[in-house]
């Protein structure tokens, strides 16, 4: 019986281990263009929401609102939290655990009136006149995602 030669075996070796590279290499690529485009979906979040802070303002009756967009492809359901902080020394003045469940349809907004018992019902709710000229403000959503915004509320 004959087998086939050293130079014929070698040269079929060599090819499939290309064919072999060729295939890892591809498979990889494609999951890491997935990963990436993930990541990139998800950025700046850390939990699964993703909301964004469209204004802060005081009404007339001196009560802090903040109006939040849901920019996810969820609604955003639960008690949400506000820690407000001083721009300038980055001390917190107020934080306000919203106690009652508040529900932002996707692409839609939401204004909370913090000192309201209808949207917030919050604990230590402070007057617009007691806050500093310029707050930064800390948006705990239900899942855990965190968004921050500076704002001239004077």
């Amino acid at each position: 019986m004959k087998g086939v030669s050293p130079v014929v075996a070698t040269v079929l070796m060599v090819a499939v281990a290309i064919a072999a590279a060729v295939v890892a290499y591809s498979w990889f690529m494609s999951m890491q263009a997935s990963v990436q485009a993930e990541a990139s979906r998800g950025a700046g979040t850390v939990g699964k929401e993703r909301i964004a802070v469209a204004s802060v303002y005081c009404d007339d009756s001196h009560h802090l609102h903040v109006v939040l967009r849901n920019i996810g492809d969820e609604p955003i359901t639960g008690e949400f939290s506000f820690y407000v902080k001083d721009a300038a020394t980055g001390e917190v003045n107020a934080v306000y655990r919203c106690q009652q469940t508040a529900t932002i349809p996707v692409a839609e907004q939401k204004d909370l009136d913090l000192a309201s018992s209808t949207d917030c019902n919050a604990t230590n709710a402070k007057s617009c006149t007691e806050l500093p000229a310029r707050i930064i403000i800390d948006v705990h959503a239900p899942g855990g995602s965190v968004v921050s915004a500076q704002q001239r509320i004077k």
